[in-house]
């Protein structure tokens, strides 16, 4: 993301009843420091997602190991796992 610089914001055409002037403005970096602190963000935001759906497939290839250890005999629950 880049920060509109004075003469392409003057000359757009919202301001075309208008002639602004062109002035020499300082530097400001708020607006980079803002850019960098929502990059770091969003990188530590898809960071967390990534671990998140870490945890939940592990969570989920877990149930499913569970699953396939507890075997039906009728109507009673066998633990297989138990068994060893």
């Amino acid at each position: 993301m880049k920060r509109i610089s004075w003469d392409k914001l003057r000359i757009h055409p919202f301001w075309a009843p208008y002639e602004i002037m062109s002035y020499q403005i300082p530097p400001q970096p708020h607006f980079e420091n803002w850019v960098n602190g929502k990059k770091q963000n969003f990188e530590e935001s898809k960071m967390k997602k990534i671990e998140r759906e870490e945890v939940e497939n592990k969570s989920e290839i877990r149930t499913l190991s569970q699953q396939m250890l507890m075997k039906n005999v009728g109507d009673k629950e066998i633990n297989l796992l138990r068994l060893n």
